[in-house]
């Protein structure tokens, strides 16, 4: 193995209740002076007054393997954690690095107009006490970190998911900061599966541990241009993720129960058999009453201290809030931090639900106006750098299967008004109309104050026609999110600053190296050159293969 950098910690993790443990107290456990089996001791209700009840985990962590030398305990699944202040004292050591995070310190005069994170409200008043954290002369000092959790397949032929959670700077400039060699890794989980619900905070514990530390402030020893080193203080501020992702790393609910960024509930169809978010009659309402931080944090301090399932449960059925280690972090606001990611939401949700289970699935589209439309999609040739979209559009019953992300945004932005129009009725054009028209409003590097009020007035059009047209229950949780976007514009600017299209291309740069590689700890130090040292011929050669 390459050895550039291992990981700063390595824990033995359960493989039942994932709570982490130190390595070496598991290989050096003994019973009657031999090597022996440790088991988990994480108690899940350690409030219960009544031992048998804390549900105590008692899973084995090790198995014994015998060696010449004798028998050994070997951890059965570990968890390598990287060193945040590592890799930022490795960044500092490029002669570019600290020039690049002066750009973050520039005063824009425009106003109402969004460029990049610097000119949403959270980089202007972060950390919404009255002081400004990040200013022209802590350009280089004060960091701020956008957080993304994402799942992804690294072996082939294999149902295994792993995790990745990543961190990049948002100082840096936005053709610079999703870079792979920017990236800061802050943790592999090792899978089999997605770890479920609050099982995650295990993983979280130690992250959040060393982001405690950067925020009360930590001294780099020596940087590029600063030989005797620099103090720094570095803030977790946003945190862009797929939605369920989004909601399980802050605490909230599934959107089955309620909109994580407005006091809005779903409601169940018993016709259909599932929740919605209809009722748009009420849309002046929840849009003008985002969630309560304070509240969100109570709740979530209530639950943790419930004594059993029953309570804990109950209590989650009221308020649809449960605990997480993100929020010791006295900064954090589980609110306005946990963004709406418009690559899932607006792409893989809202378009995807327009076109398939609206104009297809409700008769709108026959096939054969399907194979019309694709006969138009390929007569019409684009510049080499919008992406091809395969011919799937009239495949019976499979019509748009499979679509990446990205070609769903150029169906939508660029063939579906051209193809389709002609075969809509009045009103299913004006939903795609007004949809169409929302995303070439948000997909903008530069966005406009009065740009993300007509966003906003065109995606509430969109949903009441929708309702009134089709029903309350083809109000989808995409459909309510996608109208809280612009909202998250005006606290981090244009889309292209918080989208989650760059770490997609990550998943699948790391996957490649594992497969290589065979394990998440083996992989990492050969993610530590290759990134780090820019090895950029040996990375491609590899993700090639």
């Amino acid at each position: 193995m390459l050895n550039i950098i291992q990981p700063k910690m390595q824990l033995a993790v359960c493989s039942d209740c994932h709570k982490l443990h130190n390595v070496k107290n598991i290989v050096e456990y003994k019973e009657k002076g031999k090597p022996a089996i440790a088991s988990c001791q994480h108690e899940e209700f350690p409030n219960n007054s009544v031992s048998s009840h804390r549900n105590k985990c008692n899973n084995p962590l090790s198995t014994l393997k015998k060696r010449k030398d004798g028998t050994i305990a070997i951890p059965r699944m570990l968890y390598p954690k990287p060193s945040i202040r590592q890799q930022l004292s490795m960044l500092y050591q490029r002669p570019d690095f600290e020039d690049m995070l002066k750009l973050s310190g520039i005063q824009r005069e425009e106003v109402n107009i969004y460029s990049d994170i610097y000119d949403g409200k959270v980089w202007k008043t972060f950390p919404f006490d009255g002081n400004t954290f990040f200013t022209p002369e802590t350009a280089t000092a004060h960091l701020g970190l956008l957080f993304n959790l994402d799942w992804f397949q690294p072996f082939t032929y294999t149902q295994h998911s792993a995790g990745a959670i990543y961190a990049s700077i948002c100082n840096l400039p936005r053709s610079e900061r999703n870079k792979p060699e920017n990236i800061v890794y802050l943790g592999f989980l090792p899978g089999p599966k997605e770890v479920g619900l609050e099982r995650i905070n295990h993983y979280l514990a130690p992250i959040v541990d060393e982001l405690l530390e950067l925020w009360r402030g930590w001294r780099v020893p020596k940087t590029y241009q600063c030989p005797d080193g620099l103090d720094l203080k570095v803030a977790l501020i946003i945190g862009s993720s797929d939605i369920p992702a989004t909601r399980k790393l802050f605490g909230h609910g599934s959107a089955v129960m309620k909109c994580h960024r407005c006091e809005k509930r779903s409601t169940y169809s018993h016709e259909y058999k599932k929740t919605h978010y209809g009722g748009m009659e009420e849309y002046d309402e929840w849009i003008t009453r985002p969630a309560d931080a304070l509240l969100h944090r109570q709740y979530a301090q209530e639950w943790i201290q419930c004594s059993s399932k029953s309570t804990r449960d109950n209590h989650f059925k009221e308020h649809g809030v449960r605990w997480t280690e993100l929020l010791r972090l006295p900064y954090l606001d589980p609110i306005r931090f946990a963004v709406v990611d418009p690559m899932h939401c607006l792409f893989l949700g809202v378009a995807k639900w327009i076109i398939k289970s609206i104009f297809v699935n409700q008769g709108k589209l026959s096939m054969d106006q399907l194979r019309i439309a694709q006969k138009r999609m390929n007569q019409i040739e684009l510049p080499s750098d919008i992406g091809h979209i395969p011919p799937k559009i009239a495949i019976r019953e499979s019509s748009f299967s499979n679509l990446t992300a990205d070609q769903w945004k150029t169906f939508i932005m660029v063939y579906s008004t051209t193809i389709l129009w002609d075969m809509l009725d009045d009103n299913d054009r004006k939903i795609l109309g007004h949809f169409v028209r929302a995303c070439n409003l948000l997909v903008t590097r530069f966005i406009t104050e009065d740009d993300l009020k007509e966003a906003q007035e065109r995606l509430k059009d969109m949903a009441c026609i929708i309702e009134n047209e089709y029903g309350p229950e083809f109000i989808t949780s995409n459909i309510h999110l996608a109208l809280h976007i612009p909202d998250c514009c005006r606290d981090y600017g244009p889309v292209y600053s918080f989208w989650l299209f760059p770490f997609e291309r990550l998943n699948g740069y790391i996957g490649k190296i594992f497969e290589v590689s065979f394990s998440i700890v083996t992989a990492l130090p050969i993610l530590s050159f290759l990134f780090f040292f820019k090895k950029k011929r040996l990375l491609f050669r590899i993700i090639s293969q």
